[in-house]
């Protein structure tokens, strides 16, 4: 045991109700956390836990005792003065990653694992800085541990946090090294101790079931290390980043379609805006429009009553939240700041039907007729078509059909209504940076769809393609033509360096073009999508190459 933890037996904590969702960014800011306060599993099982995003933070806290004894507790904390044991749980930035409020406590030996979607993928990075709790013990000494450089400032001392993964239950030998401080340059100037949020580049470890964070320091006396051996962690992002919609507060089997009654609202999920509207009128207030959020899980009551459950019985992989949607409706998209949308690739979402849709197309009911007719054979479909667009509904990227029903079939045995969540790949939608939903079917009446226009979603998501650098220009470049065969042209008025990859990010030509007009052969290229990245002195610019 770090005999930092013998002082910790005195320390009483403030309890917060913990309030677990999922994003795929890994921010901390999905739990329920008041400003200044923090949780550490106290209240909780020996052997705890918490989520955020598809990442799962072991926790153990001993009772007996009373102290946070091994894995991870996230806080809110915000003292960057007081370096004692007794500030076990700020960080010397006082906020998190961004200025965010909330964020990640670790200590020696911490493990966090990988689940869901992302478990066995790689993990793309992590932001991490010191305690103010080690930080000001390293700058300062304290009764335990030695004032880093030492009385001249001339000793080498160091912190590093080693990060080293698991994948199939084994241990590798990769790793990845960060200095939370370094005294050993020659020019003591260079010294320093970490106190800003710094991204760890984690994508050399490959794929990853779980991360285990060690602590070594240049400062060790009988029993280990004398540097208190906590840190930081923020913004762990994995393989993809999806609105899933697990972070939105909702009560078991509820739905939420309004904010403050407004006419026109949205809500927001990770880097997609769901826009609503609802109706306030003189014969009643409605849905009128839209997104609504659900938990609901009737699967077998008709009618318009049963408005907000989805046929599936509970979100896609088993989750508890999802989205109901209607005709014509729009999801606007914004990545992270991290993220440059020309780097960003539309990726997947799910889909299935609403209960109401599902068992009017089963048995009919007083407008809809009963899918196939009286003898089966009738032709029928129902047809959820998801375009893309640039630009915000300015330019059509392209659009995707999904068959939420179709008795289309020769054989009435393949006829089928949707009833499981599937996944719909959105990859061909490439730089869309917003989403309209519309419906389709084969019944059709005096006003319109008699089939009930309403269904599904879970799990949009996206992932960073073409490596763009926060600080690169975007390029117009003319690059034509496309979709092409045998050779692309750009007009461009400098050199240019010229990488084509596929949608996963496998790199297959590269090649310098010269000013002006230039041509590049891809007649080697397989007949598919690819991304095409141009870099210049002045910049980057991204497009999408579909090869005949």
């Amino acid at each position: 045991m770090n005999k930092h933890y013998t002082q910790l037996t005195a320390v009483l904590l403030s309890l917060i109700t913990l309030n677990v969702s999922a994003q795929f960014v890994s921010s901390f800011e999905s739990f329920n956390l008041s400003s200044n306060t923090l949780k550490n599993g106290s209240g909780a099982p020996v052997d705890g836990k918490f989520n955020s995003g598809k990442v799962e933070f072991p926790n153990t806290y001993q009772t007996d005792y009373a102290y946070w004894s091994d894995g991870w507790a996230y806080s809110s904390m915000q003292d960057d003065t007081t370096g004692n044991y007794t500030n076990l749980y700020s960080t010397i930035t006082k906020t998190g990653n961004n200025g965010s409020v909330k964020y990640g406590v670790g200590q020696q030996n911490s493990v966090l694992r990988i689940t869901g979607i992302d478990a066995g993928k790689p993990v793309k990075g992590l932001y991490i800085t010191n305690g103010t709790y080690p930080a000001l013990s390293m700058k300062n000494g304290d009764n335990i541990a030695k004032k880093f450089g030492g009385i001249t400032g001339n000793d080498p001392d160091f912190f590093i946090v080693t990060i080293k993964k698991y994948f199939n239950g084994i241990e590798s030998t990769d790793s990845v090294n960060c200095y939370l401080s370094d005294f050993r340059f020659a020019n003591t100037a260079d010294d320093y101790i970490l106190t800003t949020w710094k991204w760890v580049d984690l994508t050399t470890l490959g794929n990853v079931d779980s991360l285990t964070f060690h602590l070594t320091s240049s400062d060790n006396g009988q029993f280990g290390i004398n540097t208190p051996t906590f840190f930081c962690v923020d913004d762990i992002i994995t393989d993809s980043d999806t609105a899933n919609f697990e972070n939105l507060t909702l009560a078991p089997n509820k739905f939420w379609n309004k904010r403050n009654t407004k006419l026109n609202s949205m809500f927001k999920d990770s880097f997609a805006t769901y826009h609503n509207t609802y109706a306030v009128s003189n014969f009643g207030d409605y849905w009128s429009g839209g997104f609504a959020i659900s938990t609901q899980t009737d699967t077998t009551t008709p009618g318009y009553g049963n408005l907000f459950s989805c046929y599936a019985g509970n979100g896609a992989d088993r989750s508890k939240t999802y989205a109901v949607a209607q005709q014509k409706s729009s999801v606007t998209l914004k990545y992270p700041t991290t993220v440059t949308a020309n780097s960003a690739l539309l990726k997947s979402v799910y889909v299935t039907n609403s209960t109401y849709a599902a068992l009017s197309m089963k048995n009919g009911d007083a407008f809809a007729k009963k899918f196939g007719g009286a003898t089966g054979n009738d032709s029928d479909f129902f047809i959820l078509t998801i375009k893309g667009f640039h630009t915000f509904n300015k330019d059509f990227v392209d659009s995707v059909n999904v068959y939420l029903a179709d008795f289309r079939f020769a054989d009435n045995s393949k006829d089928y209504i949707l009833k499981d969540w599937i996944r719909v790949d959105l990859t061909k939608l490439y730089n869309a940076d917003s989403l309209v939903f519309s419906l389709t079917s084969s019944d059709v009446g005096q006003f319109g769809i008699n089939t009930p226009a309403f269904f599904a979603i879970d799990n949009l998501s996206y992932k960073i393609i073409g490596g763009l650098k926060s600080n690169d220009e975007i390029l117009t470049v003319n690059m034509y033509p496309n979709p092409a065969n045998t050779q692309i042209s750009f007009s461009i008025d400098e050199k240019a360096t010229v990488n084509i990859m596929d949608l996963n990010g496998r790199l297959f030509l590269a090649e310098t073009i010269t000013p002006k007009y230039s041509t590049l052969n891809i007649e080697t290229l397989q007949t598919g999508m690819y991304i095409v990245r141009i870099e210049t002195a002045e910049g980057v610019a991204i497009q999408k190459l579909i090869k005949q």
